[in-house]
């Protein structure tokens, strides 16, 4: 282990694993603290803070200190205005063993030398952080120490002195759509944490890596932009079973590092994009791809070949003598997740093209007069592909036939395209390989014969019928 790394974990233990008081348990009232009182008081009254209602507190002003949240149940609306912490070793929220609580639309900023965090939970449950911008503080943006069952959503989180978001001894929170950037060091640090999901968050530029997970197990890292942190993408040190899908880490010394016995972690349909180094390994058994057809993940510097057209590479992409994809991917892998009837499905696409808004179309038959639908089917998915004008493009598109089962037709900018259905599909997916000319084209996926024909047919079949049948009585 690096001596940063030291460094950084007894600085975690001794700020959050051992020191109640920072976190607002039992802690000695200071001049200037907020609190929300558990009877619903404000102390003092002449905090600027109205209460909108029985359970909702907002701020009326800036405030030049901390809030200790002593209620649950409750919503604390920053209405944009902005907290400012100026004392050490305080939190600028303090929600320490709150349960549903609610901070939002916050400012909160410039912790002093050595102030703990912007957004501080010890032994919390169920509260949500949504919303909020919480930047230039001394210590961490959020902490979370012995929590779980938490929501941090939409945040921007950025230029922090430590990092930007961390769990500590912490389980089942959801860490998602945030903005985590220009951090001094993590964007995100899990450290003996599990079953957290970190989903669809932007986290670049940060001073020591993306994610890093510490003595972390069964966690879910899914669908973020991991970019251009200064040594890597992810690190694994002493962290087991995890699941890496989805990602696109690019731009940094090492796309994914591992320290420690670190084993059992799962990594597919992530991008690895120009990348120093795309993987810095050691000898543990980590698994590489889905197997087949699902595959690998696509990596910029893989030179192999798609003789057979299905959108994986011919040849593994070696990582190192332990270390495998045997399924690379030829292009990026996007997923759209459609509900239809109540379900929810997910198309899948491999393309060396931008896709971009993926969509479909749903047919309905309404009765007139009062357009009670009658008949309603799924017709059509679509999206739209871009690249460098005149050069070659492909897809190949996984379609669950549950959602639309037929010989399909392709149609890139209405002009239909040959389309191979590749032997790998079965009875509950089809997969489709087509190819193209870029330029921003549209491509529909429809049945053979689609359904919303099937009534207007009818009609006509039936109008023919009686008509011949008249010339005939004539």
């Amino acid at each position: 282990m690096k001596l940063e790394s030291v460094f950084l974990k007894v600085f975690l233990i001794i700020l959050v694993g051992g020191s109640s008081t920072a976190l607002g348990v039992q802690r000695v009232e200071a001049s200037g603290t907020i609190y929300i009182r558990a009877d619903g008081s404000i102390d003092p009254p002449t905090a600027p803070i109205s209460t909108v209602d029985n359970s909702t507190y907002a701020f009326a002003d800036n405030i030049n200190d901390s809030i200790v949240v002593e209620r649950d149940n409750t919503v604390i609306d920053g209405a944009g205005h902005t907290l400012y912490i100026d004392r050490m070793w305080y939190v600028g929220i303090d929600l320490a063993g709150r349960t549903n609580v609610t901070v939002r639309n916050a400012q909160i900023t410039n912790a002093a030398f050595l102030g703990l965090a912007g957004i501080g939970l010890n032994s919390s449950s169920n509260n949500s952080i949504i919303g909020n911008n919480i930047t230039n503080n001394r210590g961490y943006g959020i902490v979370l120490h012995s929590s779980s069952n938490n929501s941090i959503i939409g945040n921007n989180i950025t230029a922090n002195h430590n990092f930007g978001i961390c769990l500590d001894s912490s389980s089942s929170n959801r860490v998602s759509e945030n903005n985590i950037t220009n951090n001094d060091y993590e964007g995100i640090c899990l450290g003996w944490s599990s079953s957290n999901s970190i989903c669809g968050n932007n986290i670049a530029h940060n001073g020591e890596g993306g994610i890093w997970l510490y003595c972390s197990f069964s966690n879910s890292i899914i669908g973020n932009n991991i970019t251009a942190n200064n040594e890597y993408g992810i690190r694994l040190e002493h962290s087991s079973t995890n699941s890496v899908i989805g990602n696109n880490i690019a731009k940094s010394e090492y796309g994914i590092s591992f320290y420690g016995d670190s084993s059992g972690n799962r990594f597919y349909h992530n991008h690895f994009i120009d990348n120093s180094q795309q993987v810095r390994v050691y000898p543990y058994a980590n698994v590489w791809d889905d197997g087949y057809p699902s595959g690998g993940n696509y990596w910029s510097n893989y030179n192999g070949t798609d003789s057979d057209q299905d959108g994986i590479g011919d040849t593994p992409y070696v990582i190192d003598v332990n270390s495998t994809d045997n399924y690379p991917l030829m292009g990026m892998f996007y997923c759209s997740a459609m509900i239809w009837q109540e379900k929810l499905y997910a198309v899948n696409i491999i393309s060396n093209s931008t896709v971009s808004r993926i969509g479909h179309v749903v047919q309905t038959l309404s009765q007139w007069p009062n357009h009670t639908i009658i008949e309603e089917s799924f017709e059509s998915i679509f999206f739209y592909v871009s690249g460098e004008d005149g050069t070659y493009g492909f897809c190949r598109v996984d379609i669950p036939v549950d959602l639309l089962n037929a010989t399909y037709r392709v149609f890139v900018n209405r002009t239909e395209v040959p389309c191979n259905l590749l032997p790998c599909s079965n009875s509950t997916h089809s997969y489709l390989y087509f190819n193209y000319t870029h330029s921003k084209q549209e491509v529909t996926v429809i049945p053979e014969f689609p359904s919303f024909l099937i009534p207007p047919l009818f009609f006509l079949a039936t109008l023919l019928a009686v008509i011949t049948y008249r010339r005939k009585r004539r």
